[in-house]
């Protein structure tokens, strides 16, 4: 970390921008790691399913997953190598991530619900899902209900708007 200095600095300004800046300090790196697209897509597909009169189970995502073109499902036979695919690529990494409950009624029948992590994950990717979501919530009715608000829809209604009085 520099020290404050109390000169002040005279910029040149005969000089290009970046050159009067001086000497550029490295910055850390976060990633973000982001889920797969079909993981994203899965986690809609989830959040979309569970109503009040019905819970998501494996069957309705592999279903609608082969529906909306999932890339783990396309080399896949029906029937059970399909499930195995599901858990290898979208069940276990979301819930490894806590994105999601899986709720083991029995050995053959699961239930799926997305949590708040997942919810917001979801939120935060959407951009690259926008196509499964617009599908997702054309199908609004009694067996899906989805509606997953646009989190830069708040940006956009509070960024200042341009007034074109050429200030």
């Amino acid at each position: 970390m520099r020290a404050a200095s109390n000169s002040a600095t005279i910029v040149d300004t005969e000089l290009p921008a970046g050159e009067a800046l001086g000497t550029a300090e490295e910055l850390e790196i976060y990633p973000i790691d982001s889920p797969t697209r079909d993981q994203l897509a899965a986690l809609a597909v989830i959040d979309a399913c569970n109503t009040e009169t019905r819970r998501t189970k494996y069957r309705t995502i592999i279903d609608m997953g082969v529906e909306l073109g999932f890339d783990c499902f396309r080399d896949s036979a029906d029937g059970k190598a399909r499930y195995g695919k599901l858990r290898q690529h979208i069940i276990e990494p979301l819930e490894e991530k806590s994105y999601i409950e899986v709720d083991a009624v029995s050995s053959k029948s699961k239930y799926v619900s997305a949590r708040a992590s997942g919810r917001q994950t979801l939120r935060a990717f959407r951009h690259r899902i926008e196509d499964v979501i617009q599908e997702l919530e054309g199908r609004s009715g009694p067996t899906i209900d989805f509606e997953l608000d646009d989190p830069t829809a708040t940006v956009r209604e509070w960024a200042p708007q341009a007034t074109g009085s050429g200030d």
